[in-house]
């Protein structure tokens, strides 16, 4: 083999062992870089899980307290249409015996007209 053959290999194989020394480094940082982003995405998940949580604590006892205001409301409106229930069936009997009375009297003046026209 030539000097000038033998040069070009150890060139050739040179570039060779760059080229595969750049392209493992340049592997090495990526999986690294992609080793971060993982366990950022990983914080950031669990970040979001707790936040969640949270929120939906607050919802759930936010939704409690509607939930018994408007319980409240309700039992306030039912006593007070059963309050204006009981006065209206009050009033209907106070308005019963008021007719009967007059149905009485009705009557009395029947038979009074009734017997003067039989005297008559």
């Amino acid at each position: 083999m030539s000097v000038e053959l033998i040069s070009i290999l150890i060139a050739v194989v040179a570039v060779g062992v760059t080229l595969a020394g750049l392209i493992l480094t340049g592997q090495r940082a990526l999986r690294a870089e992609l080793t971060e982003q993982r366990r950022e995405l990983a914080a950031q998940r669990q970040d979001f899980s707790t936040e969640l949580v949270a929120q939906r604590r607050d919802f759930s006892a936010e939704l409690a307290t509607h939930r018994q205001e408007i319980s409240a409301e309700l039992a306030a409106q039912r006593q007070y249409i059963d309050e204006r229930f009981t006065a209206l069936e009050q009033q209907i009997a106070e308005l019963r015996e008021r007719m009967a009375h007059l149905e009485g009297l009705l009557d009395g003046l029947r038979e009074a007209i009734a017997i003067r026209q039989g005297a008559a």
